[in-house]
């Protein structure tokens, strides 16, 4: 924190490659604040209608919030025509897993659950970890020899298969 402003941080920015398709690299912006932390850590997805922008959107938003003490990791997706749904989820979960392997490295603590930054992106990602989970739940029933038909706390819900 700097002497003159109460609850201001300097801060670092930096572009980080997280994932890699063919030779197109997938990058993370990361707006860090300077300190001793350990800092929280937000997930930045750009708008875009999932076909448009980029980790570079959002920097009027994500600077003062770096500024006052949060590690905002703003992320590149692969979107149409570069590759269809699920593609950016499956870019998003990588980068969101990714970004908890390096928590010590970029000064934030390890959580299980990262907060999202976008109004309408925020419920698709918890419908994304929502579906891994009942994938879980399943490949555990298929080890112990349990029957896939519909469970009560499935009904309503749909797999990315489907099912």
């Amino acid at each position: 924190m700097t002497a003159s402003t109460p609850g201001t941080y300097e801060i670092d920015v930096q572009d980080i490659e997280y994932l890699r398709h063919g030779d197109k690299p997938l990058l993370a912006r990361l707006f860090k604040p300077r300190g001793t932390g350990p800092f929280p850590l937000m997930v930045e997805l750009h708008g875009g209608a999932w076909c448009r922008g980029d980790r570079l959107g959002d920097t009027a938003i994500n600077e003062p919030l770096a500024k006052s003490g949060v590690v905002v990791a703003a992320l590149d997706f692969r979107m149409p025509p570069d590759a269809a749904y699920p593609g950016s989820f499956a870019d998003i979960n990588y980068a969101i897993r990714w970004l908890k392997t390096r928590a010590v490295e970029h000064n934030t603590p390890q959580h299980r659950n990262l907060p999202v930054r976008d109004a309408v992106v925020r419920p698709l990602v918890e419908h994304l970890l929502d579906l891994r989970q009942i994938d879980r739940a399943r490949e555990v029933d298929l080890a112990v020899g349990n029957d896939l038909r519909e469970r009560p706390e499935d009904r309503g819900r749909r797999d990315h298969r489907g099912t």
